[in-house]
C-alpha cells in the first residue's frame, strides 16, 4: 500500500510505541468495545488499543506491516458502513473506505494493492482497490461466502461457501472464478499446506476436518476431530493443526496424516473460537467465544502458558512480524 494514499486527517486513535513491535505483534478485534487490542507477543500483555473503529470482526495487515485494514461486523439494520485503514507505527485511522453491507473476512494480495472481502448475507467477494482507496469489482462466489486464504503463489483466492459446500478459486488476475472446488459440507475456516497444494478446512456441521486438493478440486482426505469446529492453523513444523471446537470446550492438535492416533487435545473452556498461530514463537493464540480473554498455548507441549484478560470477546487475530 503506497504512503502516498494517506494524506488524509487523522480520525482518531491512541498512540503506539515504536518499541511495541521489537517482536511479533498481535492485534485482537473486539467488536463489542470498537477497538482492537494490540498485544507484544514478547512479554504476553496488552501494550496499546486502537479505538474509534466500527465494530471491527476482522484485522489484516498490508505486506509491508505499515497498515491494518479492519472491517465491520453486522449490527441492526446495518446498511452502509466502512474499512478503517489504521497507521501501525501511530496506531490512527488514517481513512475509511466506504462500503454497503457489511465485512467478515479480509485478505490483502501479497503485493499491497488489493484487499477482499466477504459478506455472508451475499454470495459475493468484494475486491477493494487500496490506492484507489475505491470497491473494483464483485465477484460471485458460492452461498454464505465465509473465509478467505491467499495461495502460496499469489496467484488465487479461495472463498469458502457454507451453504454450497464448495471452495470458490478466484483468479487474481481476472478476479474471476476459476472453479467451484467440492469441500465436505459446510465448510469454514481454512489454512493452505506449506506445499500449496491441500487446502484444510473445518465444517461445524459435521464435525469433520476435510483436505482439499488445489489440483484435483475435491476432498482427498478428512477426519472426524470435535463439535463445533472453527479456528484452525498451521503449527511451526509444517505438520500440525490447531482446531478449536466450541462445542466441546477443547483445542486439538491433528497431524496432517489425519490418524487419530496422532491427535492431542486440550481442554479449554469456554467455547474455544478463532485460532491463530505466532510462527516462530511457538506459540498458538485461541480466543475464547463466550468470555473476553485469550488463551496462550505452547505448540510443542499443548500447555496453557498465560491468559491475556480483554474488554470483550475477542474475534479475528492478526500476528504482524
Amino acid at each position: 500500500m503506497k504512503l502516498s494514499t494517506l494524506k488524509y486527517g487523522i480520525l482518531a486513535c491512541l498512540l503506539i510505541s515504536p518499541n511495541v513491535f521489537a517482536a511479533p505483534t498481535l492485534y485482537i478485534a473486539a467488536s463489542d468495545v470498537d477497538e482492537a487490542v494490540v498485544v507484544d507477543t514478547a512479554t504476553d500483555r496488552i501494550v496499546s488499543k486502537i479505538t474509534a473503529l466500527e465494530r471491527p470482526h476482522d484485522i489484516v495487515a498490508t505486506p509491508d506491516g505499515e497498515y491494518l485494514i479492519v472491517g465491520a461486523l453486522q449490527t441492526e439494520h446495518m446498511r452502509n458502513t466502512a474499512f478503517s485503514i489504521v497507521e501501525r507505527s501511530t496506531g490512527q485511522v488514517k481513512f475509511k473506505i466506504p462500503m454497503k453491507g457489511w465485512s467478515y473476512h479480509q485478505v490483502v494480495t501479497r503485493d499491497g494493492h488489493y484487499m477482499l472481502s466477504t459478506n455472508p448475507s451475499e454470495a459475493q467477494v468484494r475486491v477493494v482497490d487500496l490506492d484507489s482507496r475505491q470497491v473494483l469489482k464483485s465477484v460471485s462466489a458460492g452461498s454464505a461466502a465465509n473465509h478467505l486464504l491467499l495461495s502460496n503463489d499469489d496467484r488465487y483466492v479461495y472463498v469458502s461457501n457454507e451453504r454450497d459446500d464448495t471452495i470458490s478459486q478466484i483468479d487474481v488476475g481476472t478476479w474471476s472464478v476459476k472453479q467451484a472446488m467440492q469441500a465436505g459440507r459446510a465448510p469454514g475456516h481454512m489454512v493452505m499446506s506449506p506445499d500449496g497444494k491441500l487446502i484444510y478446512v473445518t465444517s461445524h456441521d459435521t464435525d469433520m476436518v476435510y483436505a482439499v486438493s488445489v489440483e484435483y478440486g475435491e476432498v482427498v482426505d478428512s477426519c472426524r476431530v470435535g463439535k463445533g469446529l472453527h479456528g484452525i492453523g498451521f503449527g511451526d513444523d509444517g505438520k500440525t493443526l490447531f482446531v478449536s471446537s466450541k462445542t466441546e470446550d477443547k483445542l486439538f492438535a491433528l497431524d496432517t496424516s489425519m490418524e487419530k492416533s496422532s491427535r492431542r487435545v486440550l481442554e479449554l473452556s469456554p467455547e474455544p473460537y478463532h485460532v491463530t498461530v505466532a510462527k516462530g514463537t511457538g506459540k498458538v493464540y485461541v480466543a475464547s467465544h463466550k468470555e473476553p480473554k485469550i488463551w496462550v498455548i505452547d505448540q510443542t507441549t499443548l500447555k496453557v502458558l498465560d491468559e491475556i484478560e480483554l474488554p470483550a470477546v475477542g474475534h479475528h487475530m492478526e500476528i504482524v512480524y
